[in-house]
């Protein structure tokens, strides 16, 4: 067996086991989140949002991105078109779900510094209109993607057999361009909010020694540590 052919069955048992359980326990997730004890703050909000976007990635990533495994057929070899807005989202919605994350962040560090100004920022229409603008400048710097294309290649087989495919690529400038900013775009901006605002958020809890005795703010404490938390995965995820 080729390591050629292992690579793909990894990759197909990947997607036919690990893929499904993921959407699953997103689709709970959410379903979790809607409960009314959720609705008492932003919590519930920000997880339908995050389980959304991670239903939405995980699906493009099994039967968009990677549809020649399931389907034996690559959509984004069809044409220039579509090979161009295939890498164009599968770029842009992988940067969903850490944007929601640093807006969550932003949210808990407003509440504890600033309780009692920017109230309109607990709005969900104003939640939402911040993290589709910051989605819209995402997608703009993501327009380089756009230059992909669908190019031939030529290479020798270990019999020495000439062989000739098509790959949906752009130059070697763009590719590195696009897959650097992708990185710090998806993991070193988020990492680096995150990071600096929990250490502002923790030492405010701290210097302030917040306790918990009346419901809303036993409420809005609990919603800053589901945050932490929630962020304590993110950094792990994106640190190993």
């Amino acid at each position: 067996m080729t390591s050629r052919l292992i690579t793909y069955q990894i990759e197909k048992m990947f997607m036919l086991v690990l893929v499904p359980i993921g959407i699953l326990t997103n689709i709970l997730s959410v379903f979790i989140f809607t409960k009314k004890k959720f609705n008492k703050t932003n919590m519930g909000f920000y997880g339908i949002g995050i389980g959304c976007a991670n239903i939405l990635q995980l699906i493009y990533y099994m039967f968009v991105q990677n549809s020649e495994i399931l389907f034996n057929y690559n959509m984004s070899l069809a044409s220039n078109d579509m090979c161009r807005t295939i890498v164009y989202f599968r770029r842009l919605i992988r940067q969903i779900a850490p944007i929601i994350e640093t807006v969550m962040t932003l949210d808990r560090f407003m509440n504890v510094y600033f309780p009692r100004k920017f109230k309109f920022i607990i709005k969900k229409n104003y939640i939402l209109t911040i993290i589709l603008t910051i989605v819209g400048l995402f997608g703009m710097f993501d327009l380089l993607n756009l230059s992909y294309n669908l190019q031939p290649r030529s290479f020798y087989s270990k019999d020495y057999i000439l062989t000739n495919i098509t790959i949906c690529t752009s130059s070697k400038k763009v590719r590195q361009y696009t897959d650097i900013g992708a990185t710090i775009l998806r993991t070193y901006v988020p990492l680096f909010t995150m990071f600096s605002l929990n250490l502002l958020i923790i030492k405010q809890l701290t210097r302030s020694r917040i306790k918990a005795h009346g419901t809303n703010m036993k409420r809005e404490f609990d919603f800053t540590k589901s945050v932490l938390g929630m962020n304590g995965i993110f950094l792990k995820i994106t640190t190993l």
